[in-house]
């Protein structure tokens, strides 16, 4: 199980470091929400208290590496927000249920989560259009609207970096955190 202040407090202290502008008004809604304790899922990975922020941290690592490693030159602070952030709508959907012994949605799965997580952001920070571009597509052909196939050659053309994040979040979820079933 993780360490769940440890993982907050770097967590924090890594969304400071960005020096974005109101970053301290978004960290203090996080710490209002339950995005610290929730789980990254009901079942396919990480469906424990706190599951959400270590896949969070996990995405972060991994994307900085195929940053790295490929020297793709997306900026730090970018790198931050969107591994980071980018399940950021999975606040407050989730609950514990003592009977069944496992979290369940206490509210409808968000569709097109990315794009909801860009909605939640933007009333704290700005993002850039790359940022936004890498949240809203991290579930690649995946998003639930079925919308992917329609906008993909305009993502290949204005954001190819969104295949990044969408291979850190699926790189982190297969291999690190589950089986992804």
């Amino acid at each position: 199980m993780p360490n769940i202040e440890e993982n907050k407090k770097l967590v924090i202290d890594i969304l400071k470091s960005t020096g974005r502008f109101n970053i301290d008004k978004l960290i203090d809604a996080l710490e209002k929400s339950d995005f610290f304790e929730a789980p990254a899922s009901t079942r396919f990975h990480l469906s424990y208290k706190g599951g959400l922020v270590e896949h969070s941290i996990n995405v972060f690592n991994v994307l900085q590496k195929l940053n790295d490693t490929f020297k793709i030159n997306i900026p730090y602070e970018s790198v931050v927000i969107v591994g980071l952030l980018h399940d950021v709508c999975k606040t407050n959907i989730y609950h514990w249920n003592d009977k069944k012994q496992q979290y369940q949605l206490k509210v409808l799965a968000p569709k097109e989560h990315g794009k909801r997580s860009v909605k939640l952001l933007k009333k704290y920070i700005q993002l850039t259009l790359k940022e936004e571009e890498m949240i809203k597509w991290h579930m690649n052909h995946y998003t639930w609207d079925g919308n992917f196939k329609k906008e993909e050659d305009r993502l290949k053309d204005v954001c190819p970096e969104a295949y990044l994040a969408y291979f850190a979040d699926h790189i982190s979820s297969l291999f690190l955190e589950g089986d992804g079933k």
